[in-house]
């Protein structure tokens, strides 16, 4: 059985080696890396190996996924538009989030967005429609009095669905739900990566 690794401290002199040794191994797969500097790059790119192809997120509850991304992939499959909000706390200095990156990349395996007016025919300063990442806008606030918190909005005529997810200012989501998944390894086959793929939704 191969177990999946989320590896905290992943760019430093100890994490690098470490992450290239489990990067060298059949019994292990690292999926994740935390690095606060390199957040929202590749790992393979932060340390100049190639094979090294996980994220590199700023925090472990951004490298933590969960169900928030599994419903809004389903939610992409039938709605074609589509902006992401990625809120944190003021200091937080990288934009967007580790969480809203792989958010616009997972959607994007789902479909780009059609936005009704594209980016470049915009009547003013583009950059007040937010980045494009992987084909989804991407909207980052940063102010005091959040934490860690994401959202879709999904838009069609005359409705509109918002999936949101909200950290609190402890860990014990990331708890409860490390807890999950570790009950169910003993049920589970192969790499796995984000309770997602671990939960039956």
């Amino acid at each position: 059985m191969v177990t999946s690794v989320c590896l905290a401290g992943a760019t430093g002199w100890a994490g690098s080696a470490l992450a290239r040794s489990i990067a060298g191994t059949a019994d292990l797969a690292l999926v994740g890396a935390v690095s606060r500097k390199h957040a929202g790059r590749g790992l393979g790119e932060a340390l100049r190996e190639p094979h090294l192809t996980c994220p590199v997120y700023a925090s472990t509850a951004e490298a933590l996924a969960n169900p928030f991304q599994k419903f809004a992939e389903a939610d992409a499959k039938l709605i074609p538009q589509w902006e992401i909000i990625d809120y944190a706390h003021d200091d937080k200095v990288d934009a967007p989030s580790g969480t809203a990156r792989e958010l616009a990349a997972r959607l994007s395996k789902v479909r780009h967005p059609g936005p009704t007016v594209p980016v470049d025919r915009t009547a003013g300063p583009r950059e007040a429609r937010g980045a494009t990442l992987s084909g989804s806008h991407v909207h980052s606030l940063r102010l005091p009095g959040y934490v860690i918190s994401a959202e879709v909005v999904f838009g069609m005529p005359d409705q509109r669905l918002t999936i949101r997810h909200d950290s609190g200012n402890s860990a014990r989501p990331y708890v409860d739900g490390a807890l999950l998944a570790i009950r169910e390894v003993s049920t589970l086959f192969g790499v796995h990566r984000g309770l997602d793929s671990v939960l039956d939704i």
